[in-house]
């Protein structure tokens, strides 16, 4: 039995080479970000680290982060063993098993592991702990089961369907708009009333719905005449951004950071996604690729509705990390119907911008707390009282750097500054909350003379001391 089973693993690994090789550049990839991503910039990862109970972890992230369940789970991992690794654990395992379905929903093309293997998008929305990783894994299963249940209308793979669409609903509402998207399309596309006129006539009206949002957010004032300097990437392309997140993450061109000549480098490097994702639609049109493009239109045209009332969702791509499995398919589809050559030299292009943006994202964090307590601890004084105004942020500095020092809170208490009148202080910060950060700096500029600074990301050093 066991040589059986040897023999059926050689043979298999034999036949699909590339595919296991993806998969496990996959995995350590992801390994490898929980290992070197420091705890930081996220409000759950802070609470997380935090000696609360339980329940107010829970109550403190509930609007934040993930399920209960999951934040059971990591509070338990994270109390056990005291080791920040296992806080992301649970997450990186769920951001990893969404490939498996992702990669049974593009019908096994290799291509689909190949992007969704190596996108740094991915490996860091799918591993940071928040709601992110579950959301993509229960909606690739929640879409895997949809479209099961379209070609086979099976009556398992319909509850399977509802019971990841309640669980994708229940970890990150706004995802239900996904879940109503298919439902849609079920309706319209169906066998049974996929009529020619009916189908053009729902293309059309379905286009003038999805111009209203793209006529909203086209800021054709910003192209006015101006210096070259001025000019900002217009809000109506936040489009052809998401697809550019997707493929290659965040890291060179941050959306409110695209200005002048960034504006042409994004183009460049964003043209070939749209020229592939548009092929990938229109090449060998079929049922399924109705489905999957007209629930990524309905679910954006959802989105633009919540993003009138919070208007961060639609301009977060990870927000939107639920319309991730549609968007590999179809770019799945896209490659695979260029030539050999050309498909290899653009894997290899994506393969290589995102092992730069995984480089960038570890070695440049911009908050990266870690870096922050190895710096105090080399640089401080005998004597001198160390004072950190970071909100929630006190938590990862106190899990690294394990000595004393003093949290000022954002409800202003100069008393707190000078109880014990120091002659030194070294004090820390990382983000200025309402000008709260200033205040307390005003106060100690009052007594203390700045001999000292540094910044390192949005972390920012002073050295204080007697004049």
């Amino acid at each position: 039995m066991l040589r059986y089973l040897r023999e059926h693993i050689r043979i298999y690994a034999a036949e699909n080479k590339a595919l296991l090789g993806f998969f496990f550049a996959g995995f350590i990839l992801r390994l490898l970000f929980s290992h070197f991503y420091p705890l930081t910039l996220d409000k759950s990862w802070s609470r997380f680290l935090a000696p609360f109970s339980f329940e107010r972890i829970a109550s403190e992230i509930k609007a934040d982060s993930t399920s209960p369940i999951m934040t059971y789970l990591v509070h338990k991992l994270f109390k056990s063993f005291n080791q920040e690794v296992l806080i992301r654990l649970p997450f990186w395992l769920s951001g990893f098993a969404s490939l498996f379905f992702i990669y049974n929903i593009s019908e096994k093309r290799i291509s689909s592991i190949a992007i969704a293997s190596l996108s740094f998008f991915i490996v860091k929305e799918g591993s940071i702990a928040r709601m992110h990783s579950l959301t993509l894994l229960f909606s690739c299963a929640s879409l895997y089961f949809f479209l099961r249940t379209f070609e086979s209308s099976r009556k398992e793979n319909f509850i399977m369907f509802s019971f990841f669409s309640i669980l994708t609903a229940y970890n990150f509402y706004p995802a239900l708009s996904l879940t109503a998207s298919l439902f849609a399309c079920y309706f319209i596309l169906s066998k049974d009333s996929a009529s020619p006129l009916r189908y053009y006539l729902t293309s059309f009206f379905l286009f003038l719905f999805l111009s209203v949002p793209a006529f909203y957010f086209l800021d054709v004032f910003s192209l006015k005449s101006r210096f070259i300097s001025d000019f900002s990437l217009p809000t109506g392309a936040f489009l052809p951004y998401l697809l550019h997140s997707f493929s290659f993450s965040e890291e060179f061109f941050p959306y409110k950071e695209i200005k002048s000549i960034k504006i042409i480098l994004f183009s460049l490097i964003t043209m070939p996604v749209l020229f592939i994702f548009i092929k990938g639609v229109t090449a060998r049109f079929s049922v399924k690729i109705k489905i999957v493009s007209f629930s990524m239109l309905f679910s954006l045209l959802i989105f633009f509705l919540v993003s009138l009332k919070i208007p961060k969702v639609l301009y977060s791509p990870k927000y939107l990390i639920c319309l991730y499995p549609g968007f590999v398919y179809i770019m799945s589809r896209g490659i695979d119907a260029l030539s050999r050559l050309k498909s290899l030299i653009f894997l290899s292009l994506t393969a290589a911008v995102n092992i730069a943006a995984f480089y960038k994202g570890i070695i440049h964090n911009k908050e990266n707390w870690r870096l922050a307590a190895e710096v105090v601890s080399s640089i401080v004084e005998p004597n001198e009282k160390i004072f950190i105004f970071s909100e929630q942020m006190k938590y990862p500095f106190s899990f690294y750097y394990k000595k004393t020092f003093i949290s000022l809170s954002d409800k202003i208490d100069s008393e707190k500054i000078w109880s014990e009148n120091p002659s030194a202080i070294l004090y820390i910060k990382s983000h200025d909350y309402e000008g709260r950060s200033s205040i307390y700096q005003n106060e100690i500029e009052k007594k203390l003379k700045l001999t000292w600074y540094l910044k390192n990301g949005d972390i920012e050093f002073f050295r204080y001391k007697e004049r």
